[in-house]
């Protein structure tokens, strides 16, 4: 339940993502629609093993817990 709960959270600011990259990006809309989810897939898939880490050694349950607590945290600033 937890992990369907983090992958929708995940995937939810996809749209506020792209909308103001299509303003920067007005004549390219394929470009902005593309490299915005692009990098942040990229810039989540260099988070892995960093999360990997601790997942294997105190397991997946104590990083979920801490990637609720700290997520909420950083979109808050």
């Amino acid at each position: 339940m937890a992990t369907a709960l983090l992958g929708t959270t995940l995937f939810l600011p996809f749209a506020p993502q792209i909308t103001p990259a299509h303003a920067c990006l007005p004549n390219r809309i394929g470009v902005a629609c593309g490299l915005t989810p692009g990098l942040t897939l990229f810039l989540g898939g260099l988070a892995t093993p960093l999360l990997g880490t601790p997942a294997d050694r105190a397991g997946v349950r104590s990083v979920l817990v801490l990637l609720t607590g700290v997520l909420p945290a950083a979109a808050a600033l």
